[in-house]
């Protein structure tokens, strides 16, 4: 193992600590960030997915709360300067409680995998790797070992029981869950898949007229149903594009709406004909505008 300078951060990242470490952070600040007439009546319990929940005293003091969500949202995502939180949810509990519990770093405390060794290098790795990450707090370095030396453990096991390990993200995972062509997990596959296919989508919308053995050249593996799908959806969105301009040229003949409507059914000719710019002449134009719907192509005949 290298010890790289960014590999505590990655580690980090991939245990999910990262957010534990801010929603620590949220709870140490929290009067700070509500202010102390605020935090006298609600604290933080955890957050997940962008939604905090938190703790008020009783049922009625959640129901006043629910009016302030939007001022604390704000003055959360105004102290990490970004949009951590996305909502709040308000619930019946104690003040009292120790929320240093609440926010527990170590996200495998439930298992114990202490009977598993790890060898001198993998030692000297996770000694460098929390050297490299200049962190001042002697308890949090403690808290971070434990957990980089208990997720070695937590892997040594998962490959002994025949998980396997992802090529994107690291986790060990089920054979069901594992994607063999592409060897990672399915999380991960469906990510790339999305990303891809809007990748895929993006080029074919602003050049229309390529055609999937055009597309080979970037995306050797597209296959026909892939490429279809895509079309199919280009074309669904052009055609709702020249409608909406339709009725809005309807509505109100301006030059702007004309232009709007001219450009969309240009685009749907693209997309239909699979022809480029040059390509189109007025009749096939004209021929494909006519097959859309007779009202519209007579309404742009009308003010050509």
């Amino acid at each position: 193992m290298k010890p790289l300078k960014d590999s505590l951060n990655k580690t980090i990242s991939s245990l999910g600590i990262r957010e534990k470490l801010k929603e620590q952070f949220l709870i140490n600040n929290w009067e700070n960030i509500v202010g102390s007439k605020l935090y006298k009546i609600c604290r933080p319990r955890k957050i997940k997915n962008g939604i905090i929940f938190i703790v008020c005293p009783s049922p009625l003091w959640v129901q006043e709360l629910t009016f302030k969500k939007m001022e604390i949202i704000k003055k959360v995502n105004k102290k990490f300067n970004y949009k951590f939180c996305i909502d709040i949810k308000f619930v019946p509990g104690s003040l009292d409680e120790d929320y240093n519990k609440v926010s527990n770093l170590d996200s495998k405390e439930e298992y114990s995998f202490d009977y598993i060794t790890i060898d001198k290098s993998e030692q000297n790795w996770v000694k460098n790797t929390v050297d490299s990450g200049n962190i001042e707090d002697e308890q949090l370095k403690l808290k971070i070992k434990n957990i980089l030396e208990k997720d070695i453990r937590y892997k040594k096991k998962r490959k002994d029981l025949g998980f396997l390990i992802c090529g994107e993200c690291g986790r060990y995972v089920k054979p069901e869950e594992y994607s063999n062509y592409n060897k990672m997990c399915l999380i991960c596959y469906n990510y790339f898949t999305k990303k891809r296919m809007k990748s895929i989508m993006d080029m074919l919308e602003d050049t229309p007229w390529l055609c999937r053995k055009d597309l080979e050249e970037y995306y050797n593996d597209l296959t026909s149903q892939e490429y279809n799908r895509i079309k199919k959806k280009i074309k669904d969105k052009a055609v709702d594009e020249v409608y909406k301009a339709y009725f809005a040229f309807k509505d109100k003949e301006t030059e702007e709406n004309y232009k709007w409507l001219k450009n969309s059914l240009n685009k749907y000719v693209f997309v239909v004909s699979g022809k480029k710019p040059d390509e189109i002449d007025n009749s096939t134009w004209q021929k494909w505008v006519k097959s859309l719907n007779k009202k519209i192509y007579e309404k742009i005949i009308k003010n050509y």
